[in-house]
């Protein structure tokens, strides 16, 4: 009876993601908001701060015994992935834009996903990207190719979802028909 049980709520799941687009409690593993995090097995801490110049947040990575911290400007979300790396996206306005992956154990970044758009009052990149939420080996993200036309209160929206899996192969529209 549990097998059972489970699997309709897996595909009411199912149905809901496919049907209205990620559920408000995905993105509940979505950092965002000043503090210290850890991922699930305790051996990865960052933390998340306003930046003394105001305006964006900061994230602030466990960079090895020898430098201490490496700091990463206008983040606009971080997550651990079950594996216990840490995902992070960024904005172009304070940072360098993208969906980056990094490495608890070896200390190391990979950007999965980088900008497209370029224009000389934002020389490393226009796109907005933006965690919605990681799940297993996939990372949706919300992104928009120029942070000055979007409509940032439409950013949130199906049309702006993307994914990419943890390799950053195949970034794609979510496909929610």
């Amino acid at each position: 009876m549990n097998i059972i049980a489970t699997n309709i709520l897996t595909l009411d799941l199912i149905a809901v993601v496919f049907l209205c687009g990620t559920p408000a409690w995905a993105s509940q593993n979505v950092f965002k908001a000043d503090g210290r995090y850890e991922d699930g097995g305790g051996k990865c801490t960052i933390h998340i701060s306003t930046s003394p110049m105001g305006g964006f947040s900061q994230l602030h990575l466990p960079a090895g015994k020898v430098s201490g911290t490496a700091i990463v400007d206008d983040i606009t979300g971080a997550a651990f992935t079950a594996t216990g790396m840490l995902v992070y996206t960024t904005s172009p306005i304070y940072g360098r834009p993208g969906v980056f992956l990094f490495n608890c154990r070896s200390k190391r970044t990979v950007r999965l996903v980088g900008p497209r758009h370029f224009d000389p009052s934002y020389p490393d990149g226009l796109d907005l990207f933006e965690l919605s939420s990681v799940s297993d080996d996939k990372i949706f993200f919300y992104y928009a190719p120029d942070v000055n036309q979007v409509d940032i209160q439409k950013l949130r929206t199906p049309s702006h979802l993307y994914t990419v899996d943890v390799t950053g192969s195949r970034m794609r529209r979510a496909d929610r028909r």
